[in-house]
């Protein structure tokens, strides 16, 4: 957990602190990261982890799994300026009932950060998708 919120804390700041780029500027963070394919490719990888972890698959075991990961690849090219329209429930809703802890979100972060590491994201990149995730905390924790 301590190793989360210090790549939390250096991503954050290197979103801040990051000069733009001739190349980067004007291109949003779904175009950064290589489209809805990369996004298609991290998000594989990241369900994959988190249904091999037996500390949190028991989440997704009443889960469609393929129409899951169609939920993540829309919801992230949404919320990183892509052309897709998520059509899914709100965080809340989703996630209702289910009683995720700090600890379980936290793993769940990890995976997430492990499969754009296996991807090379550059860390610009990289934290400002960890700062979309960790912005949805509030709405997925405790529900």
């Amino acid at each position: 957990m301590v190793r989360f919120v210090m790549l939390l804390a250096i991503g954050m700041f290197l979103v801040v602190s990051a000069p733009v780029t001739a190349g980067s500027q004007g291109k949003s963070l779904f175009e950064r990261l290589g489209g809805k394919d990369a996004i298609t490719a991290v998000v594989e990888r990241f369900a994959t982890a988190q249904l091999d972890d037996k500390r949190i698959a028991k989440f997704y075991t009443h889960t469609e799994i393929s129409k899951w990961k169609g939920h993540l690849v829309t919801l992230i090219c949404k919320a990183t300026g892509g052309p897709c329209a998520y059509a899914g429930r709100s965080m809340s809703k989703a996630h209702a009932r289910r009683n995720i802890s700090d600890e379980e979100f936290n793993w769940t972060a990890e995976h997430l950060v492990s499969a754009l590491d296996y991807f090379k994201v550059p860390a610009k990149e990289k934290s400002e998708v960890v700062a979309i995730f960790v912005s949805l905390k509030e709405e997925v924790v405790g529900q």
